[in-house]
């Protein structure tokens, strides 16, 4: 079924090419498009690091990644002529589970990740131009992650408990300004995903029924929340991708008693099940 979902993911997004890192498949989209002009001969491509995180092309045609090579997970660069690579900086460090989004038209990374293992996870937002680091929040009771990026990548979707609840905030990356969308007394269930159009479409728990995940939406400007699809009073459904037009939704759920993937039609609201 895991395989099932990927292929309809792999369907919903554009221009991708796979590469491999010996022990892991690393989705590219269409910002590695330098990848699929340059062909890689096999046995240089396998001696290449594992990857903690899917590379980054920089515009000088190099690669940054992470990787552990050297103990925790350290930020690299690599030469795609020669396949030379090299510590590009020692304090930029990944943890286990750590979030992140490439910003490749200005060379920035953000990242969610907490300070020496303590749990309370940050946003921050690294220059690799400059190898500078700004801490985006700062919430030292609170976990903050970001789970998705707006269209025009000005805003995050960010998953916080610092109003002691988990709800969906929108965090503006320029003015540090954080707006709730979200006021679930139940903590939200999982992230969300981010459409063209501005909606906002994620999983929360409604009732007491812990069982009881459905599918909801909000609009980016905080207006319009509402539940979205329901398919049974005890299933766990969670939004797993969106098309880039926005209109179809990949969606998991066990509500026939197992786990099926779901494309559901946001416009016509046809509902199709995949074994």
């Amino acid at each position: 079924l895991l395989i099932v979902f990927y292929l309809l993911k792999f369907l919903f997004d554009e221009n991708q090419t796979l590469i491999y890192s010996p022990i892991t498949f690393i989705n590219m989209k269409s910002n590695f498009q330098y990848m699929s002009r340059k062909q890689l001969e096999l046995e240089k491509l396998i001696k290449l690091p594992i990857f903690s995180i899917h590379p980054f092309f920089n515009k000088h045609s190099n690669l940054w990644f992470f990787s552990d090579l050297d103990g925790p997970s350290k930020a690299y660069e690599i030469n795609l002529e020669d396949f030379s690579y090299s510590l590009f900086n020692e304090n930029l460090k990944l943890g286990l589970l750590t979030s992140y989004i490439w910003l490749e038209e200005n060379n920035k990374l953000l990242i969610s990740r907490d300070a020496e293992g303590d749990e309370q996870y940050n946003i921050h937002l690294y220059d690799f131009v400059t190898k500078q680091e700004t801490k985006l929040t700062d919430t030292p009771k609170a976990k903050e992650f970001f789970v998705d990026i707006s269209p025009n990548k000005t805003h995050l979707l960010v998953s916080s408990n610092r109003n002691k609840v988990n709800n969906l905030f929108k965090l503006d990356i320029d003015s540090k300004e954080l707006t709730q969308l979200t006021f679930h007394d139940l903590p939200i269930s999982g992230g969300g995903d981010w459409s063209q159009d501005d909606i906002i479409y994620y999983n929360a728990i409604a009732t007491e029924n812990k069982r009881n995940v459905d599918i909801w939406m909000v609009h980016a400007d905080g207006s319009n929340n509402k539940e979205l699809l329901q398919l049974s009073d005890d299933s766990l459904d969670y939004v797993f991708d969106i098309s880039n037009d926005g209109e179809l939704l990949l969606i998991s759920t066990d509500a026939k008693g197992v786990l099926q993937a779901v494309i559901y039609n946001t416009k016509t609201k046809e509902i199709k099940c995949y074994n």
